[in-house]
């Protein structure tokens, strides 16, 4: 596969599965200089910050420079019942949710106002995805720390 800027992807051909991890940002703990542990801290605002740009790059994995991650939504966002991974994986969730809502109007326009029909099947697909994910995501986020109610 043959990405922008050409050369060839660095995803190995018939690879159908990557584990993505993306750490939190800069908690409030740590900008004063505080040990933090497991405590459960929320992030600074440099932190949300540092979340939001980290989810807006992986939703544009074939953006250069291209992240060796599949070009689809995940199969599920993971996170610790920590606020500060809770809000990581959330701003990851919007900005997938914008990327495929971006490629929905592209094939609805078209370059001549036709619309795009092969974009426009890519479009379904994602958005059944993403239906998927956040299915998974609510039924866990209805769960407690440690899958109680």
């Amino acid at each position: 596969m043959a990405v922008a800027g050409g050369g060839a992807s660095p995803i190995p051909a018939g690879l159908d599965a990557a584990l993505v991890l993306l750490r939190h940002g800069e908690t409030t703990w740590i900008a004063e200089g505080r040990f933090q542990g497991g405590s459960d801290v929320p992030l600074s605002p440099l932190g949300e910050r540092q979340a939001t740009l980290a989810a807006e790059r992986i939703a544009e994995p074939r953006r250069s420079p291209v992240l060796p991650i599949p070009d689809r939504p995940p199969l599920e966002i993971v996170h610790s019942p920590l606020r500060r991974a809770a809000f990581g994986a959330e701003r990851a969730a919007e900005a997938i949710d914008d990327m495929i809502e971006r490629h929905a109007r592209r094939a609805a326009q078209g370059s001549d106002g036709s619309g795009d029909p092969a974009l426009a099947n890519v479009v379904r697909d994602l958005r059944e995805a993403r239906t998927t994910i956040a299915q998974a995501y609510l039924a866990k986020k209805a769960l407690g720390p440690n899958g109680t109610i």
